[in-house]
C-alpha cells in the first residue's frame, strides 16, 4: 500500500510550474503597463535610426558577407565536425 506522502511526490513540480507561469504572466502585465513610460525615457532617446555594419565601417556589404560566410562554413565543417561524427 502506498503512503500518502509518496503519492504527492510526483506532483511537486506542478507547484513550481504554476509559480513560474503566474510569475511570467504578472511580469508581462507589469512590463506592458510600464512600457509607455520606458518608451519615453529610454527608447526614444536612444533611437539612432537604421544602423548597419555597412554604414559604420563604410564598405560595401558584399565585403562583409563573404568573410562572415567563410567563417560560418569553417565553423560548420571543421570546428563542429568532430562533435557530430
Amino acid at each position: 500500500m502506498k503512503s500518502a506522502k509518496a503519492s504527492l511526490l510526483p506532483s511537486e513540480g506542478k507547484k513550481d510550474a504554476l509559480a513560474t507561469l503566474i510569475g511570467a504572466l504578472v511580469g508581462a502585465f507589469v512590463f506592458s503597463m510600464a512600457f509607455p513610460v520606458l518608451d519615453k525615457l529610454l527608447l526614444q532617446n536612444a533611437s539612432f535610426g537604421k544602423i548597419t555594419f555597412e554604414q559604420v565601417l563604410g564598405i560595401n556589404g558584399i565585403f562583409l558577407a563573404i568573410p562572415f560566410s567563410l567563417a560560418l562554413l569553417y565553423t560548420a565543417f571543421f570546428v563542429l565536425k568532430d562533435r557530430y561524427e
